[in-house]
């Protein structure tokens, strides 16, 4: 599955429509379905060279808590920004 169709099916899961995504990041609505409507390279990116690693890319929902599961489980945190 590509990022694009990953973040298509989570927003069906959870029951939001491009204008609530938009609402939740602050963002525009148009802003939302052009991300929805392309390629994510960085993403694209990011798995492949996790892949090398050993690791594979999962989107699960958050209430899953893998990190509770195992210490080898990584969490991403989108809103930690970049390494300083």
């Amino acid at each position: 599955m590509t990022p694009s169709d990953a973040l298509k099916t989570t927003m069906e899961r959870a029951g939001l429509s491009a204008t609530d995504m938009a609402r939740a990041l602050g963002v525009s609505r148009p802003a939302v379905v052009q991300a929805m409507g392309k390629a994510h390279p960085y993403a694209d990116s990011l798995a492949r060279y996790l892949e090398a690693t050993g690791y594979i890319v999962w989107a699960v929902p958050e209430s899953l808590h893998l990190d509770a599961i195992t210490d080898d489980a990584i969490r991403i945190d989108a809103a930690a920004g970049p390494a300083k």
